[in-house]
């Protein structure tokens, strides 16, 4: 899915977190340059194509982080 690995999360949710606290004129570029929006939209098109593995095609699902690690298991 191209989920980025958790360092990368967490660099991302740091830069976000340190924007915030100092929001200027150009507080919306600083966002973007977190990157983290798109992380969130990574993970919500994963999200959808996980419901729609288990809801409409009624197939488990198992999700794993790139290095084959389990993260969540998901039976229908």
């Amino acid at each position: 899915m191209n989920i980025a690995n958790i360092h990368k999360m967490s660099s991302s949710l740091a830069a976000l977190t340190q924007s915030c606290q100092k929001p200027g004129s150009n507080w919306f570029a600083k966002l973007e340059e977190t990157g983290w929006l798109n992380h969130q939209i990574i993970i919500l098109n994963a999200v959808l194509k996980i419901v729609d593995m288990i809801i409409l095609k009624q197939a488990p699902v198992f999700v794993h982080c790139s290095d084959g690690w389990d993260r969540v298991s998901i039976l229908p």
